[in-house]
C-alpha cells in the first residue's frame, strides 16, 4: 500500500468524507484527518489517547504501530525516559520524571534502527574484508621471508668476500714476516749476534775491572747496532664484528611493552579479573590466539581458557610443575612421567624428552628454540649433599644436551631447587628462581659465560614481615619482576641483581606472573577460601 507515494488514496476512517489522513491514534489505532483529530482530542473517552502525525511513522508501521501501556497507569506511553530507561505516559508519569531527558518512542526507535543497521553494515564490511586481510597478511609474510632470504644471501656474499680478503692479508703478512726473518739469516746477522753472545760470556771471566768495563761497553755498542737491524714483529689477533646489528630486525607496528622509568611506578591497577575453578594458578602461558594455558598444582590440572571471557576450552589432568609456550605449543614439565611434554591447542600430548631419574621443575624456550630446564633428584628435600643433583640444563629441539649448570667456580652447588627460570633474550643471561626451603628462596643470575652474576635474597630483613618467598618471575620494563608470596609484594630488580623498587599489592597469595603483548602484567594467585583468580593489571 503506497500511502506516501500517492499510488492509492485512503480517506479518513471516521468522517468518511474522503479527507486526507494526517494523524494516527496509537491507543485506538484509528486513522484521522485534521478535522476528526480536533474532535478526537475533545471527546472525554479519547482526549487522553496518544495521537501522532503520520510522518512520524514509516509506511509499514502506519497500520500496525504498537501501543505500550504505562507500567504504573493504564494510559498509553508516548515518551521514553532516558534517565530511568523505561517508557512513560504523558498524563501522570511525566511530572514524576521532572528534569529527566525524554525521547518520543518512535524517534528513539528510528534512532536505534539506524544504529542497528550501521552495526550490521559494519559487521558485513569487516566480515567481507577479513578474507582480503588474510591474503594481505600472507603476502606480507611471504614478502618478509623473501627479504630475509635476500638479506642472508647478500650478507653471505659480503662475508665470503671479507673472509677471502682477510685470509689473503693474513698470508701476505706472514710472508713478509718470513722474508724479514729469512733476511736476518741470509745476511749473517744472526751469526754475528751469536758471536757477540759468546764474547759477552768471555767478558765475564776477566778479573781486571778496568778491562772488564772497557770490553763490556764495546760489545754493548756493537750488539745495539746489530739489534737495530732486526725487524720489529708485532702480535696479530682477530677482532670479530657484530653481524646481528648489520643483518636487521623485525619491527612490529603495534602497541607493545614500553620501557618505563621504574621510579615512576608506585602501584598496580587491576584492569580485569578472570575467575577460575582451580585452587591455585601456578602457571600462566599466553598463546597468540586470545587463549592462555593456566595450571594449578594442587588440582593437578592444566586448562586452556579464552582470554576475553575466561571460558574453559580444554583441560588436561596431569601432575605438572611448570610450562612455557612457543609457537602456540605448551612445553610442560610432567612430574609423574619425569619428562618434558609438548601440548598442542587441541589437547594432544606427546613426550619430547625423558628426564629420568630427575624431576623437571621449570622450563623456558628461547626464540632460538633452545630449551632451558631446571631439575632435581628429590622433590621435597632441600638438604644438599655430595650426591645431590640439582641442575639447570640447555637442550636443543632434538632433546640433545648442550650444557649443564650444577656448580659454581668454587665447586659449590649452584641451586637447591630450581623452581622457575627465564632467559634474557637481549643478553642471553639466565635467571633462576631457586627455592631454598618450603617458605623461602632466592634469585640467581647466571651470565652468558656461565658465571654467577648475582644472588638476590629479597629486601633487607628490616623491611620484610616474613622471609623472602619468591614464587614467580618475569622480564618486563627491561628489568626482572619477582612476586613475593609471603610479603604480598612485587620486587623489581635490574639485570645485575640490584633492588630498584618494591610495590606492595592487595592480591593475596601471588603465585605466578606473565606479561602480555600490551605490557599488562598477569598475576595468578592461590586462595585458601575461594577459587583462584587471574588478575590482568598495569603498573602505574
Amino acid at each position: 500500500m503506497a500511502l506516501f507515494g500517492a499510488q492509492m488514496s485512503i480517506g479518513c476512517t471516521l468522517c468518511e468524507r474522503g479527507n486526507s489522513l494526517k494523524w494516527k491514534c496509537l491507543t485506538c489505532k484509528e486513522l484521522l484527518c485534521d478535522d476528526c483529530n480536533v474532535y478526537h482530542k475533545k471527546l472525554r473517552a479519547t482526549k487522553d489517547h496518544v495521537v501522532i502525525h503520520i510522518k512520524e511513522l514509516n509506511e509499514d508501521k502506519l497500520f500496525q504501530a504498537e501501543v505500550i501501556t504505562c507500567r504504573d497507569h493504564d494510559d498509553a506511553c508516548r515518551l521514553f525516559c532516558m534517565d530511568c530507561k523505561f517508557p512513560i505516559c504523558t498524563t501522570k508519569c511525566i511530572k514524576l520524571h521532572d528534569g529527566h531527558h525524554f525521547e518520543t518512542i518512535e524517534n528513539l526507535r528510528r534512532t536505534l534502527e539506524k544504529s542497528t543497521k550501521k552495526l550490521i553494515d559494519d559487521i558485513e564490511i569487516k566480515t567481507k574484508s577479513y578474507a582480503t586481510l588474510c591474503e594481505i597478511e600472507d603476502c606480507e609474510g611471504q614478502r618478509i621471508k623473501k627479504e630475509l632470504s635476500d638479506r642472508k644471501q647478500c650478507l653471505t656474499s659480503i662475508i665470503e668476500s671479507k673472509y677471502g680478503k682477510l685470509k689473503t692479508d693474513l698470508c701476505n703478512i706472514y710472508q713478509n714476516s718470513n722474508k724479514q726473518l729469512q733476511s736476518v739469516n741470509d745476511n749473517q746477522l744472526a751469526k754475528e749476534l751469536r758471536e757477540k753472545q759468546s764474547l759477552l760470556e768471555d767478558v765475564m771471566k776477566i778479573h781486571d775491572i778496568e778491562e772488564l768495563v772497557k770490553k763490556f761497553n764495546i760489545l754493548k755498542k756493537e750488539v745495539g747496532s746489530l739489534s737495530q737491524q732486526i725487524p720489529d714483529l708485532k702480535r696479530m689477533y682477530f677482532q670479530p664484528g657484530h653481524l646481528d646489528i648489520h643483518f636487521g630486525a623485525l619491527n612490529i607496528n603495534s602497541k607493545c611493552i614500553q620501557i618505563r622509568d621504574i621510579s615512576s611506578l608506585h602501584h598496580i591497577e587491576i584492569v580485569r579479573k578472570i575467575k577460575t575453578d582451580l585452587e591455585d594458578v601456578d602457571m600462566i602461558c599466553l598463546n597468540s590466539n586470545d587463549t592462555t594455558w593456566i595450571g594449578g598444582q594442587n588440582d593437578a590440572r592444566v586448562q586452556l581458557i579464552r582470554n576475553s571471557s575466561g571460558r574453559l576450552i580444554n583441560q588436561i589432568k596431569t601432575n605438572f610443575s611448570n610450562g612455557c609456550v612457543i609457537s602456540d605449543k605448551l612445553y610442560m614439565c610432567s612430574l609423574n612421567e619425569k619428562s618434558i611434554s609438548i601440548v598442542s591447542l587441541d589437547g594432544a600430548v606427546f613426550q619430547m624428552k625423558d628426564m629420568q631419574p630427575l624431576y623437571p621443575l621449570c622450563i623456558y624456550v628461547t626464540c632460538n628454540k633452545d630449551i632451558v630446564i631446571g631439575a632435581t633428584d628429590e622433590l621435597d628435600n632441600y638438604e644438599l649433599n655430595k650426591t645431590s643433583r640439582r641442575v639447570v640444563m640447555t637442550i636443543n629441539e632434538k632433546g640433545e644436551v648442550k650444557k649443564e649448570l650444577t656448580v659454581d667456580a668454587k665447586g659449590d652447588q649452584l641451586f637447591v631447587k630450581p623452581y622457575r627460570c627465564m632467559v634474557n633474550e637481549q643478553t642471553n643471561d639466565l635467571v633462576v628462581l631457586d627455592r631454598t626451603s618450603g617458605g623461602s628462596g632466592r634469585i640467581v643470575g647466571i651470565s652468558v659465560d656461565d658465571d654467577v652474576k648475582f644472588r638476590y635474597y629479597g629486601r633487607s630483613s628490616d623491611e620484610l614481615t616474613c622471609e623472602f618467598n619468591p614464587t614467580g618471575l618475569v622480564f618486563a620494563y627491561n628489568n626482572i619482576i619477582v612476586c613475593d608470596y609471603s610479603n604480598h609484594a612485587l620486587d623489581i630488580i635490574d639485570s645485575e641483581g640490584k633492588m630498584l623498587k618494591c610495590i606492595n599489592i592487595e592480591i593475596n597469595g601471588v603465585s605466578s606472573l606473565c606479561v602480555d603483548s600490551l605490557g599488562q602484567l598477569w598475576i595468578g594467585n592461590r586462595s585458601k577460601k575461594t577459587k583462584a583468580e587471574l588478575f590482568i593489571t598495569t603498573l602505574k
